[in-house]
């Protein structure tokens, strides 16, 4: 589907994102369970009545065509790994340092694509955890 047909009709843009969410988030315990049906249509609603569908996923295409880091950032630097998601091949932690200062390593056994909104407590803790040790 292309971008500007996002915008068309609200019933294309629903089966756009909820494909989205159902494949790259980890919902071995059904699409409802794991989101909640009023938040997906949150999400929806907020996404066709602000006509912001092809925009939130210019990342995406950006990072595709520039996907390279210039130099190392040397700030300390958290990094949560779901294991189940659908988008990203979980990298290894070798290849993160490279251009990170990376300080904490977690790996997600339960989350996909969308672990703030799937395991919210568990991204909550990890950074809980990642700023105590800042201080």
């Amino acid at each position: 589907m292309r971008p500007a047909a996002l915008a068309d009709s609200p019933v294309g843009l629903a089966s756009w994102v909820i494909e989205k969410f159902q494949r790259w988030g980890d919902c071995r315990e059904g699409l409802d369970r794991t989101f909640g049906r009023d938040a997906l249509l949150d999400n929806l609603s907020l996404h066709w009545f602000t006509r912001a569908g092809a925009a939130s996923i210019r990342l995406y295409r950006e990072s595709a065509l520039d996907p390279g880091v210039s130099g190392r950032a040397e700030v300390p630097t958290a990094i949560l790994m779901p294991l189940r998601d659908g988008v990203t091949v979980p990298a290894p932690r070798e290849w993160a340092e490279r251009s990170y200062n990376v300080t904490r390593w977690t790996v997600l056994e339960r989350g996909g694509h969308f672990p703030e909104w799937e395991v919210p407590r568990e991204v909550a803790d990890d950074m809980r955890q990642f700023f105590a040790g800042l201080a």
